[in-house]
């Protein structure tokens, strides 16, 4: 994949755009869903007399939901640091020179 060729900066740059872009998305769901339920209320569904907007608020409230979960994996993004370390020279017991 050509995402996976990047620098690993370049990588977490990209994603935090992609997560940016995700996050303005769902808000604009959120709120325009919202104000498409309010807009809603008086409105009666032929089967069941019940409020339309009770249909229409389920998007708004899944889009919430999505949002904290992009927001979760936003910042698990930036608390994340690469991790360095030198290759391992200890012997471990269970590993011993043959030749001792």
């Amino acid at each position: 994949m050509l995402f996976n060729r990047f620098h690993p900066r370049v990588q977490k740059m990209l994603m935090a755009l992609i997560y940016g872009i995700i996050l303005v998305f769902l808000a604009m769901i959120i709120v325009n869903g919202i104000h498409i339920a309010i807009v809603n209320a008086g409105r009666i569904m032929n089967d069941i007399p019940i409020s339309y907007s009770f249909v229409t608020i389920a998007v708004p409230v899944g889009s919430f939901l999505m949002l904290l979960t992009t927001l979760e994996k936003m910042f698990t993004l930036v608390r994340k640091t690469p991790v360095r370390t030198a290759p391992s020279t200890k012997v471990s017991e269970g590993d011993s020179d043959p030749k001792e």
